[in-house]
């Protein structure tokens, strides 16, 4: 049978039949596939779809992508959890979608994703348009390369020696750098950082 397979990751049961369901009678098939095997599937041509609750779902769509740059993988994410949206896609994910949206809204996103289109929901568009994802806020210079290091992998107190603090201060001046970035985690505020081009 040819089709587009769709791997459908940490959705709730009920959620996962209904996409199921959802796929009879399109170009979509339900790709039964491990989550340790995801990596080596996304280089086979097929999709990925992940329900979205919190950061370790983001920091899976950053190893997806990661590990398989060309993979297409569409996020589903609660309605009201805007940052969560732009966190995913700063993780890579091509489209993002509202667990709360009908089925065609999955579909539609699914197929958009394959055609190198994204779908988004309204408010991301209105604030992408209005400019606040893409201006860049205010760090000092100090700051600026604190997150450059956090993103090549250095601790915060190898960090804190480098700069002369206590890994104490450290932690209470990144704390503020990320609250800057309009993030309350450090995984939230090194994906916008990316995002926003300062790492």
């Amino acid at each position: 049978m040819s089709g587009i397979q769709v791997a459908i990751v940490r959705a709730m049961p009920v959620v996962r039949q209904g996409i199921e369901a959802t796929f009879v009678g399109t170009e979509f098939i339900p790709a039964d596939v491990s989550e340790s095997d995801l990596p080596a599937w996304g280089h086979d041509g097929g999709q990925i779809l992940v329900e979205v609750h919190g950061e370790p779902d983001v920091q899976l769509v950053a190893d997806l992508r990661s590990g398989s740059p060309d993979v297409v993988v569409v996020t589903l994410v609660a309605k009201g959890s805007d940052r969560l949206v732009e966190a995913s896609l700063g993780a890579g994910a091509n489209s993002a979608v509202h667990l709360e949206a009908d089925t065609s809204g999955i579909l539609l996103a699914l197929r958009a994703s394959a055609a190198n289109l994204t779908v988004l929901p309204h408010a991301i568009c209105r604030s992408i348009a209005n400019g606040r994802p893409g201006r860049p806020p205010a760090l000092s210079d100090a700051e600026a390369e604190w997150l450059k290091a956090l993103a090549a992998g250095r601790t915060v107190r190898q960090i804190a020696d480098d700069s002369g603090y206590s890994a104490r201060e450290m932690f209470r001046l990144l704390n503020r750098c990320y609250l800057k970035l309009g993030e309350p985690t450090r995984l939230g505020a090194l994906l916008k950082a990316a995002r926003l081009g300062l790492v």
